[in-house]
């Protein structure tokens, strides 16, 4: 099981299916959602809480298996 984060929705583009989280005294990190990734798509909103784990790949790290709390 990979670590845990609670972040807020700092932006999101349901038409491009991607956006920004915050966390608190960490660096924002970006957010990719599509039907794929999610099972069924529901665009995230600005203000928003979400608990979420990152990935971190050789194009940088991103947000994944993200919840609404």
């Amino acid at each position: 099981m990979s670590k845990r984060f609670v972040g807020t929705v700092k932006w999101f583009s349901g038409s491009q299916g991607c956006g920004i989280l915050a966390r608190e005294d960490e660096a924002d990190v970006f957010v990719r959602q599509t039907p794929e990734s999610s099972g069924s798509y529901r665009p995230l909103e600005a203000g928003r809480q979400v608990e979420f784990s990152i990935h971190d790949d050789p194009e940088g790290a991103y947000a994944t298996d993200v919840r609404v709390i």
